[in-house]
Order: C-alpha cells, then sequence, then structure tokens
C-alpha cells in the first residue's frame, strides 16, 4: 500500500438490483415477449438473473481527474417450471473511464446497461425463443410469456 492507493469501504448504489430488473424486463419487452409474475403463471418459463461479479476501483491521484475501471457478469438462466435451465448465458463487460465527472454510479450502470443490451440481442435470437417457447409449447396461450 502507498500513499496514494488507500482502500476504502463498500459504495452503494442508489436504485441497485432494481434497475437490473427493469432493464431485463424492458429488453424483453421490447423483443416481444410479455413479462409477468410467477405467481400468475405457473407454467411459464422463469429467467433468473445472477450478477456473479462485480468490481469497480477509483484512482484519485490525479485529481481531479479521476479513473474508474470495474467489471459486472450477470448470469442470466431461463428455468422451466420444474426448475431445470433450459437456456444460460453469462454476459461480461468492462469498464474503464477517467474524467472530471466520473462516479461509481455512472460506471456501474453504463456496465449493467451493457449487458442488458447484450441480452437483448440475445432474447431477440433464435435459441432464447426456441428455449422459451418450446418450455411453453404445452399450452399455446403461453408463448412468448416469461415470469
Amino acid at each position: 500500500m502507498t500513499l496514494f492507493h488507500i482502500p476504502f469501504g463498500s459504495v452503494h448504489l442508489d436504485r441497485g438490483m432494481e434497475a437490473v430488473v427493469g432493464g431485463l424486463r424492458r429488453s424483453l419487452e421490447a423483443t416481444g415477449y410479455r413479462v409477468t409474475v410467477p405467481s400468475e403463471r405457473p407454467d411459464a418459463p422463469v429467467l433468473v438473473c445472477r450478477v456473479t461479479r462485480m468490481w469497480f476501483r477509483s484512482n484519485n491521484w490525479a485529481a481531479p481527474i479521476i479513473f474508474i475501471a470495474g467489471e459486472v457478469e450477470l448470469t442470466l438462466s431461463l428455468m422451466d417450471p420444474s426448475g431445470g435451465t433450459i437456456w444460460r448465458q453469462a454476459y461480461l463487460r468492462k469498464y474503464r473511464d477517467n474524467g472530471v465527472s466520473v462516479s461509481f454510479e455512472r460506471a456501474v450502470s453504463h456496465s449493467f446497461n451493457k449487458a442488458l443490451a447484450a441480452a437483448m440481442y440475445d432474447f431477440a435470437g433464435t435459441e432464447f425463443r426456441e428455449a422459451c417457447c418450446r418450455s411453453a409449447s404445452q399450452d399455446a396461450s403461453a408463448n412468448n410469456a416469461v415470469r
């Protein structure tokens, strides 16, 4: 440890997972899925989101210019009604920036948004759609329902 690198405690984000879940909902709806809560559709697949990695580091030694680096990894799993995994994908997004107005909030938000954009691309793809619709195919009205 040097005088220029002093570790400090946790950083708490204002919206946390609420923003990630909202982003997932918007991404699914934008690609044609109807999002419900599990109690409304027990026969529909469930999309599970786990933050499997998240770290950020700030270097202030050139203040007022701040250097922030970090990464976020989301793992999304589509589970069938019996709990089996029918689709899974991890999204790792790195962040590097510097400037006077950079912040942890901006860095984390940017990283999550990049991961969600990649997920949205996959939601529109054949592999996810087939996994989702195949799981819901026993009930014709359940097509494209994700809870």
